[in-house]
């Protein structure tokens, strides 16, 4: 991505569309940004509080900061979509997450299938894992 005059509006939709979806209150610096959107997990703490646009300030922003957001975006859409700084804040906005209940299916090694709910984020890369927990092979299906 190329450097430039970014106004500090875009900067301003960027970690206000952070405190959305993390639901919290918290202050970033450009550099703690792409960490925030990677951090991000569908999970709300309940404190969203937007920032309100501030005067124009002084100060050079790294072209790889927006780097930075865009790679951290790609990673939780699974997109390879190119983001420039004007559309990083809609990306983080239409971030989603399956968070509720799953329903899975575990065959043990001695033959037994087990079925079971399992609480909490779940992904969509790859359909067999291996699970180790104490005991017998576990696989998920």
């Amino acid at each position: 991505m190329s450097a430039g005059i970014i106004e500090i509006s875009i900067l301003t939709d960027i970690v206000n569309a952070i405190r959305y979806q993390a639901c919290v209150a918290t202050t970033y610096r450009p550099s703690q940004m792409a960490a925030a959107v990677a951090a991000l997990d569908g999970t709300d703490e309940g404190g969203y509080v937007p920032q309100q646009y501030k005067q124009l300030e002084n100060g050079v922003v790294s072209s790889s900061v927006f780097d930075d957001i865009a790679d951290a975006i790609q990673a939780q859409n699974g997109s390879q979509a190119q983001y420039q700084p004007g559309d990083m804040a809609q990306a983080i906005l239409d971030l989603t997450w399956d968070t509720g209940l799953k329903i899975r299916a575990m065959l043990l090694t001695d033959g037994t299938l087990e079925f079971n709910y399992r609480n909490g984020r779940s992904s969509d890369v790859g359909t067999i894992s291996q699970c180790w927990e104490g005991g017998p092979e576990r696989v998920r299906l």
